[in-house]
Protein backbone atom coordinates (compact mmCIF):
# COMPACT_ATOMS: atom_id res chain seq x y z
CA UNK A 1 0.00 0.00 0.00
CA UNK A 2 2.71 2.53 0.76
CA UNK A 3 4.97 1.60 -1.95
CA UNK A 4 1.65 2.39 -4.53
CA UNK A 5 0.71 5.55 -2.58
CA UNK A 6 4.62 6.43 -3.54
CA UNK A 7 4.33 5.43 -7.15
CA UNK A 8 1.46 7.12 -7.47
CA UNK A 9 3.09 10.52 -5.62
CA UNK A 10 5.83 10.23 -8.02
CA UNK A 11 3.23 9.73 -11.09
CA UNK A 12 1.72 13.12 -9.94
CA UNK A 13 4.91 14.85 -9.88
CA UNK A 14 6.22 13.53 -13.54
CA UNK A 15 2.90 14.88 -14.53
CA UNK A 16 4.05 18.03 -12.84
CA UNK A 17 0.62 18.75 -11.70
CA UNK A 18 -1.24 21.31 -8.66
CA UNK A 19 -2.65 18.07 -7.09
CA UNK A 20 -4.94 20.12 -4.86
CA UNK A 21 -6.78 23.48 -6.26
CA UNK A 22 -10.15 23.29 -5.34
CA UNK A 23 -12.40 24.55 -8.35
CA UNK A 24 -15.91 25.27 -7.47
CA UNK A 25 -17.04 28.12 -10.38
CA UNK A 26 -15.65 27.92 -13.97
CA UNK A 27 -16.69 29.78 -17.14
CA UNK A 28 -17.95 28.32 -20.12
CA UNK A 29 -14.74 28.27 -21.70
CA UNK A 30 -13.09 27.32 -19.16
CA UNK A 31 -15.15 24.04 -19.00
CA UNK A 32 -15.08 23.43 -22.56
CA UNK A 33 -11.04 23.16 -22.47
CA UNK A 34 -11.09 21.42 -19.11
CA UNK A 35 -13.63 18.66 -20.81
CA UNK A 36 -11.61 18.47 -23.86
CA UNK A 37 -8.22 17.64 -21.49
CA UNK A 38 -10.04 15.25 -19.59
CA UNK A 39 -11.34 13.16 -22.58
CA UNK A 40 -8.01 13.53 -23.89
CA UNK A 41 -8.99 15.19 -27.17
CA UNK A 42 -6.79 17.31 -29.19
CA UNK A 43 -8.62 19.28 -30.94
CA UNK A 44 -6.68 20.30 -34.71
CA UNK A 45 -7.63 19.85 -38.63
CA UNK A 46 -8.80 16.69 -38.31
CA UNK A 47 -11.86 17.82 -35.94
CA UNK A 48 -14.87 19.85 -37.03
CA UNK A 49 -14.91 23.14 -35.17
CA UNK A 50 -17.63 22.29 -32.24
CA UNK A 51 -20.74 24.50 -32.23
CA UNK A 52 -21.67 26.66 -29.47
CA UNK A 53 -24.84 28.22 -29.58
CA UNK A 54 -25.16 31.60 -27.53
CA UNK A 55 -28.22 33.05 -27.00
CA UNK A 56 -27.67 37.21 -26.01
CA UNK A 57 -31.77 37.25 -25.50
CA UNK A 58 -33.26 37.45 -22.03
CA UNK A 59 -35.19 34.37 -21.15
CA UNK A 60 -38.90 34.68 -21.79
CA UNK A 61 -39.97 31.60 -20.67
CA UNK A 62 -39.79 32.69 -16.50
CA UNK A 63 -40.81 36.12 -16.92
CA UNK A 64 -44.36 35.38 -17.33
CA UNK A 65 -44.53 33.40 -14.26
CA UNK A 66 -44.73 34.33 -10.67
CA UNK A 67 -41.97 33.91 -8.04
CA UNK A 68 -44.12 31.23 -6.04
CA UNK A 69 -44.66 29.19 -9.90
CA UNK A 70 -41.37 29.46 -10.27
CA UNK A 71 -40.15 27.88 -6.81
CA UNK A 72 -42.65 25.13 -7.58
CA UNK A 73 -41.37 24.49 -10.80
CA UNK A 74 -37.83 24.62 -9.37
CA UNK A 75 -39.05 21.76 -6.89
CA UNK A 76 -41.11 19.36 -9.47
CA UNK A 77 -37.41 19.53 -11.65
CA UNK A 78 -35.35 18.65 -8.36
CA UNK A 79 -37.45 15.38 -7.41
CA UNK A 80 -37.54 14.75 -11.13
CA UNK A 81 -33.73 15.12 -11.03
CA UNK A 82 -33.21 14.05 -7.74
CA UNK A 83 -31.40 10.14 -8.74
CA UNK A 84 -29.14 11.87 -10.89
CA UNK A 85 -27.53 14.32 -8.25
CA UNK A 86 -25.08 12.91 -6.52
CA UNK A 87 -21.61 12.42 -5.78
CA UNK A 88 -18.76 10.94 -7.88
CA UNK A 89 -18.42 7.31 -7.31
CA UNK A 90 -14.96 6.04 -7.33
CA UNK A 91 -14.75 3.19 -9.83
CA UNK A 92 -14.20 -0.54 -8.59
CA UNK A 93 -10.47 -1.28 -8.19
CA UNK A 94 -7.88 -3.64 -6.68
CA UNK A 95 -4.67 -4.06 -5.79
CA UNK A 96 -3.47 -5.53 -8.58
CA UNK A 97 -4.41 -2.59 -11.12
CA UNK A 98 -2.02 -0.40 -12.57
CA UNK A 99 -1.06 3.47 -11.61
CA UNK A 100 -2.54 4.16 -15.19
CA UNK A 101 -5.35 1.99 -15.56
CA UNK A 102 -7.14 2.62 -12.22
CA UNK A 103 -6.18 7.30 -13.42
CA UNK A 104 -7.81 6.30 -16.93
CA UNK A 105 -10.66 4.73 -15.00
CA UNK A 106 -11.09 6.95 -12.22
CA UNK A 107 -11.06 10.07 -15.15
CA UNK A 108 -13.47 8.39 -17.14
CA UNK A 109 -15.84 8.01 -14.34
CA UNK A 110 -15.54 11.55 -13.24
CA UNK A 111 -15.93 12.89 -16.59
CA UNK A 112 -19.27 10.86 -17.10
CA UNK A 113 -20.59 12.38 -13.63
CA UNK A 114 -18.88 15.83 -14.93
CA UNK A 115 -21.28 15.43 -17.91
CA UNK A 116 -24.41 14.06 -16.00
CA UNK A 117 -24.08 17.38 -14.39
CA UNK A 118 -23.58 19.51 -17.21
CA UNK A 119 -26.52 18.12 -18.89
CA UNK A 120 -28.57 19.02 -15.46
CA UNK A 121 -27.46 22.21 -15.69
CA UNK A 122 -28.42 23.25 -19.17
CA UNK A 123 -32.18 23.37 -17.88
CA UNK A 124 -32.65 26.51 -16.54
CA UNK A 125 -35.67 25.26 -13.72
CA UNK A 126 -33.09 23.38 -12.36
CA UNK A 127 -30.72 25.28 -10.06
CA UNK A 128 -27.35 23.40 -8.84
CA UNK A 129 -24.97 24.41 -5.87
CA UNK A 130 -21.45 25.56 -6.25
CA UNK A 131 -19.81 21.73 -6.06
CA UNK A 132 -15.98 20.49 -6.53
CA UNK A 133 -15.22 20.01 -9.85
CA UNK A 134 -11.23 18.98 -9.37
CA UNK A 135 -10.60 15.22 -9.51
CA UNK A 136 -7.33 15.44 -7.57
CA UNK A 137 -9.97 16.82 -4.63
CA UNK A 138 -12.50 13.58 -5.42
CA UNK A 139 -9.33 11.40 -5.27
CA UNK A 140 -8.05 12.35 -1.77
CA UNK A 141 -11.73 12.10 -0.63
CA UNK A 142 -12.21 8.89 -1.84
CA UNK A 143 -9.07 7.99 -0.13
CA UNK A 144 -9.80 9.00 2.89
CA UNK A 145 -13.60 7.33 3.14
CA UNK A 146 -11.91 4.27 2.24
CA UNK A 147 -9.54 4.57 5.31
CA UNK A 148 -11.91 5.68 7.79
CA UNK A 149 -14.40 4.69 10.71
CA UNK A 150 -16.04 8.06 11.13
CA UNK A 151 -16.09 10.90 9.29
CA UNK A 152 -16.85 14.44 10.03
CA UNK A 153 -17.96 17.32 8.38
CA UNK A 154 -16.75 20.84 9.25
CA UNK A 155 -18.40 23.64 7.44
CA UNK A 156 -18.02 27.20 7.21
CA UNK A 157 -20.95 29.11 8.89
CA UNK A 158 -20.23 32.43 7.50
CA UNK A 159 -22.19 31.76 4.50
CA UNK A 160 -24.68 28.44 5.60
CA UNK A 161 -26.70 29.67 2.28
CA UNK A 162 -23.57 28.60 -0.17
CA UNK A 163 -23.39 25.19 1.47
CA UNK A 164 -26.96 24.52 2.21
CA UNK A 165 -28.69 20.66 0.97
CA UNK A 166 -32.06 20.41 1.14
Amino acid sequence: MIQQSKEKGRFYKNQQRRVLESVTEVSDIDAIIQQANEADRLFNFDHPTPNLLISLEASSSTGDRTPEERREQQKREEALHASSLRVPRRPPWNSGMSIEELDTNERQAFLIWRRTLARLEENEKLVLTPFEKNLDIWRQLWRVLERSDLLVMVVDARDPVFLLVS
